[in-house]
């Protein structure tokens, strides 16, 4: 009987192990790599916003997907006419 209660005990152990693993370890790994990266950024943004001298230029680029919902600030279409070399040469 005590045989049977190891063997059961041990492959929940296993079953909980695995289960772990699967699903929340992923997890744990992906919220803790999130978290390195955004600490990192503001850490090198810090820095070079400290080391930053007078009448230096810095570009800051932004994502995609905030530069397209900004489209309907760039204003009105303005149609323009052709001038023909003809007519610069005639006058």
């Amino acid at each position: 009987m005590g045989l049977i209660k190891l063997a059961l005990f041990l492959l929940l152990i296993y079953l909980l192990v695995k289960l772990f693993t699967r699903y929340l370890l992923p997890y744990l790994l992906k919220r803790f790599i999130r978290k390195t990266e955004e600490r990192y950024k503001q850490q090198r943004k810090t820095y070079e916003d400290e080391n930053k001298r007078e009448g230096d230029i810095s570009i800051e680029y932004q994502n995609k997907k905030e530069h397209s919902k900004k489209t309907d600030h760039l204003g009105e279409y303005v149609d323009y006419e052709e001038i023909d070399d003809q007519e610069k040469d005639n006058k």
